[in-house]
C-alpha cells in the first residue's frame, strides 16, 4: 500500500525543465515539419516560465534547412503565436507536397 502511494505520487510530480531541453530538440533528417513542431511545442507547453525569445531561437536552431528555416531567418517572429502561424503555413505546404500525386 505504501509503495503504491509513493508510485502514484512520484508519477504526478512535474519536473522543472530548463531551456536546455528545448535546445536539444532537433528535427530529424526525414521528420516532417508537423512532427517536429508538435514535439517541440509539446515539451515547451510542459515547461514553466518559458522565455519566448529563447524558445523561438531554439525552435529555429532545431529546424533542418528548408523554406521555413529561411523564412524565419529573414524575418524573425516576435511571439509564439506568430511563429506558430508561420509554421502552420509551411506545414500545410508540406502536406500538400506530400499528398500530390507523382507525375
Amino acid at each position: 500500500m505504501k509503495q503504491e502511494l509513493i508510485t502514484r505520487f512520484i508519477g504526478r510530480i512535474r519536473v522543472a525543465l530548463s531551456d536546455m531541453v528545448l535546445a536539444n530538440i532537433h528535427q530529424g533528417d526525414t521528420e516532417s515539419l508537423r512532427s517536429y513542431t508538435n514535439r517541440f511545442f509539446t515539451v515547451a507547453a510542459e515547461m514553466e516560465d518559458v522565455n519566448p525569445t529563447i524558445a523561438i531561437h531554439n525552435y529555429c536552431r532545431g529546424l533542418i534547412s528548408g523554406d521555413l528555416s529561411k523564412s524565419l531567418q529573414l524575418v524573425k517572429p516576435k511571439s509564439f503565436p506568430e511563429l506558430m502561424a508561420r509554421a502552420s503555413q509551411f506545414m500545410l505546404l508540406e502536406d500538400t507536397r506530400n499528398d500530390a500525386p507523382d507525375v
